[in-house]
């Protein structure tokens, strides 16, 4: 494959046959422990105790299950070699969603929990100065 061939939208929406030897032993592995890791963390999102896990627990296995599934679909089709899905255009899909999602797991991560924790923080350094509901 030469690299100026990625400049051509013939290159991206045509047909580019069925994956063979290591090429689909590595997608369908990749695939699979994707799928398997989003399955394992939803799993595990229900036994834990810290609301922030959870929801981190949550979004990353959402991300697994679904890019897992959705690569598994797509390797079925490619070796089905159904015309719509055999484009190399859609290896492209994948790789923009994965990262755009995965840029909003590590959002999360990195820029809200502080702020939650902040607020927590703040919330507990105020409440012994609000009245308390009678009972």
């Amino acid at each position: 494959m030469a690299v100026a061939n990625l400049w051509h939208w013939s290159y991206w929406f045509s047909g580019s046959g069925s994956l063979a030897g290591k090429a689909l032993l590595v997608f369908l592995l990749l695939f699979l422990l994707l799928a398997l890791a989003g399955l394992v963390l939803k799993i595990t999102r229900l036994f834990q105790a810290d609301r922030i896990k959870r929801e981190l627990s949550r979004r990353a296995g959402n991300f697994g299950l679904t890019m897992g599934m959705f690569g598994l679909m797509w390797v079925f089709f490619r070796q089905e070699r159904v015309w719509l899905f055999n484009w190399r255009f859609w290896t492209l899909v994948w790789c923009a969603g994965a990262l755009f999602w995965m840029f909003k797991i590590m959002r999360y991560l990195l820029k809200r929990i502080p702020e939650i924790k902040l607020e927590k923080k703040q919330r507990e350094s105020v409440s012994p100065y609000l009245p308390k509901p009678k009972k």
